[in-house]
């Protein structure tokens, strides 16, 4: 799944995404995944991929 959003996303996407257990920040949006993130990153917003089909 990939997602992708603004700084400006609104209420009913964020509704449908916390749904499907994606969370957006309040400011500065980012995707967050709290199982796959690099653990250097503090803001667990880089996501760590070993393969892509």
């Amino acid at each position: 799944v990939l997602v992708a959003g603004s700084n400006t996303v609104g209420d009913v996407i964020r509704e449908f995404a916390s749904e499907c257990g994606i969370e957006f920040a309040d400011d500065k949006s980012a995707v967050v995944d709290h199982l796959n993130y690099d653990l250097s990153d503090d803001g667990q917003v880089k996501i760590n991929q070993d393969s892509f089909k």
